[in-house]
């Protein structure tokens, strides 16, 4: 067994130690980071930049400084990290991107600026929703308009219901963001796991206005549910008798 020198393993240990310290230091500017943009601390966070800490850096519980900054609403510490090369793209929890964490947190303004900035449109969550699925969920019309307009995929359904952008528009009662999507193609008869339609949707939930638009853009009033319920007989039944009338004057039949 080779044996070294008092001296020489006393430079191995300071080696060693530095080594440490280098890492600790380096990890200390990480956390420092995603905490200065968390708080919106901009000088802060260009600072610790300057000194080397990593713009992506990702802590345990998956947070980075770029989605910190963007759940907490932070727009110029977003613009600001987005433009010295974060990527906006990186999941965290859920799978989520920071495009659609602003989305969650109603920042529509942040994710406006993500959309701009090179956020990817097509991601899916772990649920399988889009960030348009999201907007149109919020009833978020500028911010479908600009996904729509980037190449979202209008018609990408989330894995747990079988619903596309439409059916989350349909379901919140957001009639513009449901005629904006019809007009840019969506799928009107797709039904969701339950057998449902975007129509029926409107019918179940009394939207007459809603109800008007897709009868308009060509929805199909007698597409049966998995219970072989037409969207009249979905407002009938639920007491929407304004509602069930349009759906009848279009043919809708029980």
């Amino acid at each position: 067994m080779l044996e070294l020198p008092p001296e020489s393993i006393a430079l191995i240990l300071l080696l060693l130690i530095s080594i440490f310290r280098a890492i600790q230091y380096l990890l200390d500017k990480n956390a420092r980071l995603v905490g200065a943009a968390s708080s919106g601390n901009l000088s802060g966070v260009l600072s610790l930049l300057e000194k080397g800490a990593d713009i992506n850096h990702r802590d345990r519980n998956k947070r980075t400084a770029i989605t910190e900054a963007v759940i907490k609403g932070r727009q110029e510490v977003v613009r600001a990290l987005l433009v010295r090369g974060a990527s906006p793209n990186m999941t965290g929890e859920g799978g989520q991107t920071a495009l659609m964490l602003a989305l969650e947190a109603g920042h529509h303004d942040i994710a406006l600026a993500l959309i701009s900035l090179g956020a990817d449109v097509s991601r899916k969550d772990d649920s399988g929703a889009t960030a348009l699925f999201m907007a149109a969920e919020a009833g978020a019309g500028p911010v479908v308009a600009a996904l729509v307009s980037k190449g979202a995929d209008i018609n990408a359904a989330e894995s747990s219901n079988g619903w596309t952008p439409l059916f989350a528009a349909a379901q919140n009662g957001h009639e513009s963001v449901a005629r904006f999507l019809a007009d840019k193609g969506a799928k009107l008869n797709v039904r969701d796991n339950a057998g449902l339609t975007a129509l029926s949707f409107a019918a179940a939930n009394g939207d007459s206005e809603l109800a008007q638009t897709l009868i308009g853009k060509g929805a199909g009033v007698n597409v049966r549910d998995n219970d072989g319920k037409t969207p009249f007989a979905l407002a009938r039944d639920a007491g929407h008798k304004d509602t069930a009338d349009i759906i009848r004057r279009a043919g809708g039949t029980p």
